[in-house]
């Protein structure tokens, strides 16, 4: 993605809006490169791979991490039971 000319358009699959910042779904190539902590802050692969496991160790488990790994799995779709109503299934001994 940085090596796409710096205007180029990008459209983020999702947006926080952390710390008081309004959610976008549009942004550019030099906006990531300006921005972006995880792109930013990286020179190397190495440099990335060594900043996000740092980081995501200080980070709380997302809360809705269980739920929306259903549905990414599943290419958006939300998984059924077997009578074929939507179900999501949450473990009451894990995490």
């Amino acid at each position: 993605m940085l090596a796409l000319p710096d205007e180029t358009r990008l459209f983020m699959f999702h947006d926080y809006g952390r710390n008081g910042r309004d959610i976008h779904w549009e942004t550019t190539v030099t906006e990531e490169k300006d921005h972006n902590i995880h792109v930013g802050r990286c020179a190397t692969k190495k440099d990335f791979a060594r900043f996000r496991t740092e980081r995501e160790a200080t980070l709380p488990m997302p809360k809705l991490i269980l739920p929306s790994l259903q549905v990414k799995t599943r290419a958006g779709e939300i998984p059924i039971d077997v009578s074929g109503r939507p179900m999501l299934k949450v473990p009451l001994n894990g995490f």
